[in-house]
């Protein structure tokens, strides 16, 4: 029942919480996470990470452009966001997410001045995750635009790290 929750892509928990909802187990999302899927709860499973070097590298042997993913998410107020591209420049991450639904104008203002800074491409995302949540949409709303110009970016350097290997 949960792979064919999920259908594609992978599985996980908010795929386990959809079951959990739809056979009355529990009432919604948020109480199939508090009652069992969160950390310390009875269902919780660690989940394997990569270290953040390897997982550069296998995205570039994909194909794929290694990206720092919503560093809004990570630290609010984007201190800890330099450092961490101190550390990742140098193993190969070739870009930033600066658009994104939870990034005020402020903090884009600031992530794209450090993309800038570190040659880093920039990029954009509503991080959607399907319509588990209650208005989430899959382009992040009306507040969220990407101007063309960064798919446009994206896929330059997409194109020069392929042609590099």
């Amino acid at each position: 029942e949960i792979q064919d929750e999920s259908s594609i892509g992978q599985t996980g928990r908010p795929h386990i919480a959809a079951v959990l909802v739809r056979k009355k187990i529990v009432t919604d999302i948020d109480t199939a996470f508090r009652k069992y899927l969160k950390r310390g709860r009875p269902a919780y499973v660690e989940r394997y990470v990569l270290q953040a070097g390897d997982a550069i590298r296998v995205l570039a042997e994909a194909g794929g452009v290694a990206v720092l993913a919503h560093p809004g998410s990570i630290d609010r107020s984007l201190k800890k966001v330099p450092s961490l591209l101190e550390e990742l420049v140098p193993l190969g991450l070739s870009g930033i997410e600066v658009y994104n639904p939870i990034h005020t104008a402020n903090m884009r203002k600031k992530l794209a001045l450090a993309a800038d800074y570190y040659n880093l491409v920039m990029t954009g995302g509503s991080d959607y995750h399907g319509s588990i949540r209650p208005g989430s949409t899959l382009a992040g709303g009306a507040d969220l635009h990407i101007p063309d110009e960064v798919l446009a970016r994206l896929k330059d350097v997409r194109t020069t790290m392929q042609a590099q290997r």
